[in-house]
């Protein structure tokens, strides 16, 4: 039998992903209209890199944190 402490920890890390997948989404939506090497070369990834992560790959977290900074500015 699962402790408590276990199945907050699995409810945790099953929100944090749905988290992942909800920013990731609307990353895709709002880098539609840009030129990724240039998205690219200005975070400091690779243009294959970032062409995968708009055809569904999945982006890490820093990778997250970097493109969502660079569309604030």
């Amino acid at each position: 039998m699962q402790s408590l402490f276990s199945i907050r920890e699995n409810i945790m890390e099953v929100a944090e992903q749905k988290n992942s997948e909800e920013r990731t989404i609307t990353l895709r939506k709002r880098l539609e209209d840009r030129r990724l090497r240039i998205v690219a070369s200005r975070i400091g990834m690779t243009y294959a890199a970032l062409s995968r992560i708009m055809r569904g790959g999945k982006p890490s977290q820093r990778t997250i944190e970097r493109l969502e900074k660079y569309l604030e500015s």
